[in-house]
């Protein structure tokens, strides 16, 4: 099977006296191809062809704290 990933990352920080926070940012785009049945001799009647599939996510990740 054949997968290709791509990812766009971000952050920002901000610190003042003994608070802290943070924020960061993921785009990621994957895409590829899968094949549904395995290579295999019980399955070489069957068509074998692949799925395609495509996938967009966003994660965002947010911390605050103090500093004691």
């Amino acid at each position: 099977s054949s997968h290709k990933h791509n990812a766009i990352t971000g952050g920002i920080g901000f610190r003042r006296n003994n608070f802290f926070f943070d924020a960061a940012y993921v785009y990621r785009v994957s895409n590829g191809d899968r094949w549904v049945l395995p290579d295999s001799e019980q399955y070489k009647y069957e068509t074998n062809v692949p799925a395609t599939y495509k996938s967009k996510n966003h994660n965002i990740a947010l911390t605050a704290g103090f500093r004691f």
